[in-house]
Order: C-alpha cells, then sequence, then structure tokens
C-alpha cells in the first residue's frame, strides 16, 4: 500500500486541506483543483525547459541542423533542408513520411 493515504494520514491531510481553503475563502475541492493546475503548469514548464536544453546540446554536438524555434519555414529553407537531407543519406532518396 506504497502511496496510498489510509486512516487517520489521510484525514489530517483533508483537514488541513480544509482549513486552507477556508482561509481562503473557497471550497477544499476548488481549492485542490487550482493546487493540481499550478502544479501541471509548473511540470509542463519544466518539460519545454528539457527539451529545449537536450535539442541546445545537441545541436552544438552537430546532431541537429538547426534549432526548432516554431516558426513555419520558408520553401527556400525546406529546399535546402531537403538537399543536405539527400547528400548526408549518400544520394538516396529519404524515406516518404506516412
Amino acid at each position: 500500500m506504497d502511496g496510498i493515504l489510509v486512516g487517520g494520514a489521510a484525514f489530517h491531510l483533508y483537514a488541513a486541506l480544509a482549513e486552507a481553503a477556508a482561509s481562503s475563502g473557497i471550497e477544499p475541492e476548488q481549492l485542490l483543483h487550482e493546487m493540481l493546475m499550478r502544479l501541471q503548469s509548473a511540470m509542463q514548464k519544466k518539460h519545454l525547459v528539457i527539451v529545449y536544453e537536450l535539442s541546445r546540446r545537441q545541436y552544438q554536438e552537430g546532431k541537429l541542423s538547426h534549432l526548432p524555434n516554431r516558426q513555419p519555414i520558408t520553401p527556400e529553407e525546406r529546399v535546402a533542408r531537403e538537399q543536405r537531407t539527400q547528400r548526408f543519406a549518400g544520394g538516396k532518396k529519404p524515406l516518404k513520411r506516412l
């Protein structure tokens, strides 16, 4: 039963939540929901930082040709990437995307 609150522990946790909610003037369920939303938002931000740092490191190591910037690529850039892909593939045609 690791990680599961039983008996008195659950009661004390809910009592602390109810007390904090009362001091904020909201229901315990609403406070818990807000806490979970803040936690989720913080975790998403942390995930983005980790992904960016990994991408940056791979770019510096020469494993990536560019860093993603969420901007659409121009037709010229698309052609240049295709040419690089063919050059790195030894002239072979890359597999089509599914």
